[in-house]
């Protein structure tokens, strides 16, 4: 057994890029793997976000298993997951990992976790320990092609405050144990919020991204540019 695969979550308001940043962090790891001779790599993404989801329509918690760059937007890529056959189960890893599918899901059936909070948090739940089980049956295999473990990236929904900064936290401290938390912060009250946990009491490292907008950047260059006095021109 090698090392842990290492496990990262995004949160954020809504509208603050984390389908972008998920997006952008797979590729990158992708790349990165296949750079360092790696036959056949994968990422797996546990998304949270049942208004926006990236790989399934809305309503709906998935764990998708990434082996291919993520080129499209969500409604091009869409995965509704793999019939389970006697035949699908013989398949070995290093064929099911060289293409992206759907490993579980759950159908939430609303699109924000307000809806049903216990339930949301069930489903999550069954999910990380189906990862679990999976990077165990990955890192297990020698033959898999692939000198990595199977890293994880949680993608969780925009409802960062009151009870949601509840459900974000227990995702964080008792169902996913992130080693890396991405926390993305905007310039309005609505998409600036505190992280539910305190870093120095885990083993977790925190980092947050300042996003601001067009009209921010322009408050601040005007706040920035010098005043020049009015030019006076002298009598006749």
């Amino acid at each position: 057994m090698g090392r842990p695969p290492p496990k990262m979550l995004i949160c954020g308001a809504k509208g603050v890029g984390k389908s972008t940043l998920l997006r952008y962090t797979a590729n990158r790891i992708l790349s990165e793997y296949y750079d360092d001779g790696a036959s056949n790599a994968s990422v797996a993404i546990l998304d949270c976000d049942v208004g926006q989801p990236e790989f399934t329509p809305p309503g709906i918690v998935s764990l998708t298993i990434v082996s291919q760059p993520i080129l499209t937007s969500p409604h091009r890529h869409m995965m509704y997951g793999e019939e389970k056959t006697a035949s699908s189960e013989n398949v070995d890893n290093s064929e099911r990992r060289s293409n992206s599918y759907c490993e579980q899901s759950y159908y939430f059936g609303y699109t924000t976790s307000k809806a049903d909070p216990q339930t949301y948090l069930h489903f999550i739940s069954r999910l990380m320990k189906a990862y679990q089980q999976l990077a165990i049956r990955e890192d297990s295999d020698i033959d898999n092609g692939s000198r990595h473990p199977l890293p994880l990236i949680v993608n969780c929904d925009g409802w960062v405050k009151s009870m949601g900064r509840d459900i974000l936290a227990t995702i964080i401290l008792d169902i996913v144990h992130p080693d890396h938390i991405v926390q993305i912060v905007g310039p309005t009250k609505s998409t600036s919020f505190e992280l539910p946990i305190q870093e120095s009491s885990t083993n977790t490292k925190v980092h947050v991204v300042e996003i601001f907008g067009a009209q921010h950047q322009q408050q601040q260059q005007s706040a920035n540019r010098p005043i020049l006095a009015p030019s006076v021109r002298p009598k006749d």
